[in-house]
């Protein structure tokens, strides 16, 4: 037992998880329709997705270390 908050971890792997699911056409359902239907090559549709899909992430781990960087919220 380590004594921390698992909330901090937990949290931060969903959001790169979700940001992440951008990037490919098999990273979430929204996005292998947009392939099956567009004829997107997998490498032309991962090259577009890749640079909104680390912005975000980066974004997304920015504002989570601001929230924790404190300690764990309470409420």
């Amino acid at each position: 037992a380590l004594n921390r908050n698992p909330l901090p971890y937990l949290l931060a792997v969903a959001m790169s998880s979700n940001a992440g699911s951008v990037a490919t056409i098999t990273g979430n359902p929204q996005n292998m329709m947009i392939g099956a239907l567009s004829h997107i090559p997998y490498r032309t549709f991962a090259a577009a997705g890749e640079n909104p899909s680390e912005l975000r992430r980066g974004a997304g781990l920015g504002k989570h270390w601001i929230a924790f960087s404190q300690g764990t919220p309470s409420g």
